[in-house]
Order: structure tokens, then sequence, then C-alpha cells
């Protein structure tokens, strides 16, 4: 897979978590006590429901049902955003190594 077809994937990906998430606010099964099934939200198997189910994020709510777990969600957001600058911030001081050690 070239370059770009591993970005188009990483950003479909990104998008149909995105609408998985909606579905399942917009439907309120936020908690176990307002847990839906697939089918009620509109929302079919996927490989990425499956790696939110796996990550937490989203929770079976027992027989059918699942619910958003908007902690998780959060939790996992913020240690994304917290590598990436953390990453950022590497790539940054590497740059200005190569920056001070060229003059």
């Amino acid at each position: 897979m070239s370059g770009r077809g591993v970005l188009r994937g990483f950003a479909r990906d990104l998008t149909e978590g995105r609408h998985l998430v909606r579905a399942f606010r917009r439907a309120g099964a936020c908690t176990g006590e307002f847990a839906r099934g697939l089918d009620e939200l509109g929302v079919r198997q996927s490989m990425v429901l499956r790696r939110l189910i796996r990550k937490g994020v989203i929770v079976h709510g027992g027989g059918q049902t699942y619910f958003l777990d908007e902690r998780r969600l959060l939790d996992r957001r913020m240690a994304a955003f917290k590598w990436g600058m953390i990453s950022l911030l590497l790539l940054l001081l590497i740059l200005m190594q190569f920056i001070i050690r060229s003059r």
C-alpha cells in the first residue's frame, strides 16, 4: 500500500470513528442504562467499531446492546494529543540541533 493509501485509510477510519461516536450520542447511549443495539443506532459491525470496543470507548451493555463511555473517549483523545505534542517537541528539538550545528 502506498503512503497515500495509508493516509486515506487512516482518514477514513477517523471519519468512521466520528460517525460512530455521533450515532451513540444522538441516541443518548452514553451510559449502561441507555445502551442501544447496533441496528437501533444504524451502525454496522466494522473494524473501527471493534477497535473502539477493544479500547473501551464503546462498551458492551449486556445482550446485544452497547454504549459510549464518554470519559474513556476523552482520556484516549487527551492521551493522543499529549503524545502528539511530545512528538512535535522532539521534532523541533532535533531540527534546532541541525540548525545550530550548520552554522
